[in-house]
């Protein structure tokens, strides 16, 4: 049985989601957007990207709202082509994240390649450090584009977690996923499995949908639900408001205002609802961690 599940207090068989918002505070709509979630009941969890514009915004807000989920999507990469933000711990080109134009590089692949592991242990802590600063109640850790799954980082990224007693996105891949090849994933594989205990409560599944028809997503969003799982999967979503600015910076723009509008529809909670998943956030599993640490 999943340790994190355990330490929930569920079953072997249930079938447990964390329903998270990814990219908060990378652009305006992505402020707005949350906070129009956060009444809608459904979203569980979400992540700030410490680095990118509408950081401080998004901070007012969490100081306004204590009690609400929102952790650090530790940000490497900087993919759009006309908006860009870089590291917030130096400028320096030998740090290996910072391209000829002076941001972060745009693919992971071109970070792996330039990798200083010192330098980006100085950049997740100097992001972790100011979303605390800023009065965030941060709950956990994840990343932006996976960049710190990447095996040269993921121990490093699973010692910070621990450092900051917190939670992180981990979890056993069984195959190739995203920018990662089968053989980085067996890495990642074995990573875990050497880390996972009291100190690391692995998920086991990491789930994401890009929709074959974005003016439609609810039946997709119906068979994803459908075919979670049992375990704890990280269910990913990235909420957008539509805006000039949105459809200007991102390609993908329509998937993003589809996460919005569908995880605000009341038919999609009564769906998860009926379908017996059950939703829960990153507190829940910071304070399961901590339980088990104050245990030692």
């Amino acid at each position: 049985m999943s340790m994190a599940l355990q330490a929930l207090g569920f079953g072997p068989k249930e079938r447990v989601v964390i329903l998270h918002s990814d990219d908060i505070g990378m652009c305006q709509s992505s402020v707005s957007a949350w906070v129009e979630m956060l009444d809608a009941g459904i979203v569980s969890s979400a992540s700030v990207m410490v680095p990118c514009p509408w950081f401080p915004k998004l901070a007012a807000l969490c100081r306004q709202n204590p009690s609400v989920d929102m952790g650090v999507h530790l940000t490497l990469t900087s993919e759009w082509k006309a908006y860009r933000w870089g590291p917030i711990s130096t400028r320096d080109t030998s740090s290996g994240m910072i391209d000829q134009d002076g941001y972060f590089f745009r693919d992971p692949r071109q970070l792996f390649e330039n990798i200083s592991v010192t330098a980006v242990a100085r950049e997740l802590r100097a992001q972790i450090d100011r979303a605390l600063q800023a009065g965030i109640d941060v709950t956990h850790l994840d990343s932006h584009m996976f960049s710190v799954i990447y095996p040269a980082l993921l121990p490093v990224y699973i010692e910070i977690a621990q450092e900051y007693e917190l939670p992180c996105l981990a979890w056993k891949p069984q195959g190739p996923i995203f920018h990662f090849t089968a053989d980085d994933a067996a890495e990642i594989r074995a990573i875990v499995c050497k880390h996972e205990g009291p100190r690391l409560l692995a998920f086991d599944h990491a789930f994401a949908i890009h929709y074959d028809d974005p003016e439609n997503p609810i039946p997709e969003i119906k068979r994803g639900i459908d075919a979670l799982k049992p375990g704890l999967t990280h269910y990913l979503i990235h909420p957008a408001k539509d805006t000039p600015e949105l459809r200007e910076m991102c390609a993908h723009w329509r998937h993003r205002v589809a996460d919005y509008h569908a995880f605000r529809d009341p038919e999609v909670l009564e769906y998860m609802k009926a379908s017996g998943v059950r939703v829960v956030g990153y507190r829940a599993l910071r304070e399961a961690l901590r339980g088990n640490l104050a245990k030692r």
